[in-house]
């Protein structure tokens, strides 16, 4: 395998990356070519911008901070018994694509936008900084908890809307149990139709 560093000249943004290939040997020749690979942790590890997944992501049972955006798009996540903390500063996009996570912590007021689904075992917002969680508007996505969803003192979920579509769309939160402690918050203020827009819209 090949570790590299590369700056992505087509999200205009020049960051510099860091990326992982399979080398191959094809007549004596070193080929480097696009093949999805599998990354197994078994430590901890700390990303401090984006994550972008195309191959398997094996968590087994560490912590692995993301510090940007984790786009899981056509990848593959093994959660195990492993904690994802987002601890974005600034507007991230979380990208499940299917897939489920063990125990999701977000720490970072970002926000931090979900598109599509988000399944996990265990949510946690908000433990210990000012943390905010939302949804990519007029994008279809739901959240499902198998066990708990903690939205703590420092958190913020926002509900945005889902569609605009006839009497328009929302979304459904569910989990086994759903804890909001004193000073955090679930909200959709301001989520629905726009302003002079929608089925209530004055005539």
């Amino acid at each position: 395998y090949m570790g590299y560093d590369y700056v992505d000249e087509y999200d205009g943004s020049r960051t510099d990356r860091f990326g992982i290939r399979r080398l191959y040997w094809v007549n004596d020749w070193p080929v480097v070519a696009y093949a999805p690979i599998t990354v197994t942790f078994n430590a901890d590890c700390t990303v401090t911008d984006t994550v972008y997944c195309e191959g398997t992501l094996d968590l087994t049972g560490s912590t692995f901070t993301v510090g940007g955006s984790f786009d899981l798009t056509n990848g593959t996540l093994i959660a195990g018994t492993s904690t994802v903390l987002m601890n974005s500063t600034y507007e991230s996009q979380l990208i499940p694509d299917g897939e489920q996570f063990y125990i999701l912590d977000i720490e970072g007021p970002g926000p931090i936008a979900v598109t599509g689904d988000l399944s996990a075992e265990m949510v946690k917002v908000g433990e210990t900084v000012t943390s905010v969680l939302t949804f990519t508007k007029d994008s279809p996505g739901d959240l499902i908890v198998t066990n708990t969803l903690n939205v703590y003192s420092n958190g913020t979920i926002t509900v945005t809307r889902s569609s605009t579509s006839g009497n328009g769309t929302g979304r459904t939160i569910s989990a086994d149990a759903i804890n909001v402690m004193p000073g955090g918050v679930i909200e959709a203020d301001g989520q629905g139709f726009d302003s002079y827009s929608g089925p209530g819209r004055a005539g």
